[in-house]
């Protein structure tokens, strides 16, 4: 390590450099931060992302931020999960912003009030200088957004960032604002473990050097950069975890793959991967293709909008089952229905194409594939009623069926999306991943097969477009 010569430099020249090495601190910040916090907080990036294993600070390092500049009338921060429980739990953020200024001057507010001229909502603290600093969930219903529409916050922290969309990221980062001015920083700060149902976008964005956006700052940490736990104690409490949990709660690894709640795709066929085929077995008893439809492109006001999945299983003479070939995209309706149309065509004239029926819509729309000649001659097309029955009743027997060895898959570009979206389901839908079209499309098919007859090439061939329940 080389050493700096500093006797030469000038006092102010001393004092630019401690400043340039040590982030701003209040009054309401009652630690010091340890090495990988300090870095956190010298950032002046807009985006920063504090990832990785569990026990690193990354929630103390948030309200650290959040607590910066509580000394200026014109700031205004926010630190958001995903519910109000998981604020409000001993030891969570709102717990320890109580501790931490609890016989502060700054003051609690559980109602609104107004201070300054300004609407100040419930749970924020209020600070002699009229800064705020506001506790808040964000969940996945659109009234939950809605109360953030007119917002504007100089600091913004989201605790477990893989709990949410990136949707529901880049709209939380359009509230971030300042006064024509100002010298106070704008940044949006997140913090997380791997895994969860955003795993996939948040390594894309902020971990994955070959992918992550510009001008974004990723700073990993483990339990062994937080000099206050005791890392021996911490790690021995983690030792029953399942192998992947335990790569990401103490290595941070980013690339462990998921364990899923109802689907471990990755865990099942790591242990079988002769189940994962290089391609399709000759021969097949009965087979179908069970489409999920939509008809929604990508937009700026539904930029994530779900998916037209299209999903081919086969039953073979061993008695397992294979799901050969997934079709998936986001079109408008009339471009969609020719896709669907055209792969139609290339499957075997024995594979059944059933498209789920919805309740509401889902006749008319059945009725409307029968009536428009969407499938081409000769196709056979069947309406599936779905009944009330709940998504992860639905998903259990593929899962089931898939952790027994008695499915197998075949290689394609579409495995990674497939395996990424069945570890991500949840029988919460407050935590389960933010599509499931291919989850719903293989339980489909799969349940489609449990009755359907043996097909064979002699029988009579269905004229254009049939649909039958």
């Amino acid at each position: 390590m080389s050493v700096v010569d500093l006797s030469s430099y000038s006092d102010r020249d001393l004092d630019d450099l401690i400043a340039a090495t040590t982030p701003k601190l209040t009054r309401y910040i009652p630690q010091t931060p340890h090495p990988k916090q300090a870095a956190f907080l010298l950032l002046d990036q807009q985006e920063a992302f504090y990832g990785g294993a569990a026990g690193p600070g990354k929630s103390s390092g948030l309200l650290m931020g959040a607590l910066q500049y509580v000394d200026r009338p014109d700031y205004a921060a926010l630190i958001i999960r995903r519910s109000f429980k998981q604020l409000s739990l001993p030891g969570a953020l709102m717990s320890r912003s109580h501790e931490w200024l609890a016989g502060t001057d700054a003051k609690w507010s559980a109602g609104t009030s107004t201070i300054n001229g300004r609407l100040v909502p419930a749970k924020s603290w209020i600070f002699p200088s009229g800064a705020t600093l506001t506790f808040a969930h964000l969940g996945r219903d659109r009234e939950s957004r809605r109360q953030f529409e007119s917002a504007e916050f100089q600091y913004i922290g989201i605790d477990e960032l893989t709990a949410f969309d990136e949707d529901e990221y880049r709209f939380m980062k359009t509230r971030l604002r300042r006064l024509a001015g100002s010298s106070i920083p704008v940044r949006i700060r997140s913090a997380s473990n791997p895994g969860g149902r955003g795993h996939a976008w948040v390594k894309r964005t902020f971990v994955d050097p070959l992918t992550r956006e510009t001008g974004v700052i990723y700073i990993p940490a483990t339990i062994r950069d937080n000099p206050s736990l005791d890392v021996d104690e911490y790690i021995a409490m983690l030792q029953s975890q399942h192998p992947v949990t335990w790569k990401r709660l103490v290595e941070g690894d980013w690339e462990a793959g998921s364990t899923g709640e109802l689907f471990q795709p990755r865990v099942w066929y790591g242990e079988r991967p002769e189940l994962i085929l290089d391609r399709a077995p000759e021969g097949f008893v009965s087979g179908v293709r069970y489409w999920d439809t939509a008809a929604a492109e990508p937009t700026t006001d539904n930029p994530d909008p779900d998916y037209t999945v299209g999903l081919k299983m086969t039953r073979q003479p061993d008695g397992l089952w294979t799901i050969e070939h997934i079709a998936r995209w986001r079109y408008t309706a009339g471009r969609s229905e020719r896709q669907m149309g055209a792969i139609a065509a290339e499957d075997d004239g024995r594979i059944v194409q059933w498209v789920e029926q919805t309740p509401g819509v889902g006749k008319a729309y059945a009725d409307h594939l029968r009536n428009d000649d969407v499938f081409p001659v000769g196709v056979r097309v069947k309406a599936d009623p779905v009944t009330g029955v709940s998504k992860a009743v639905r998903w259990v027997p593929l899962a089931a069926a898939m952790e027994k060895g008695r499915v197998r898959v075949v290689k394609g570009p579409y495995l990674t999306g497939f395996f990424d979206e069945l570890e991500a389901c949840s029988e919460d839908v407050n935590t389960s991943g933010p599509h499931d079209d291919q989850a719903d499309a293989g339980a489909g098919a799969f349940s489609k097969l449990q009755t359907v007859k043996a097909e064979t090439s002699g029988g009579p061939v269905p004229q254009r477009g049939s649909i039958s329940r």
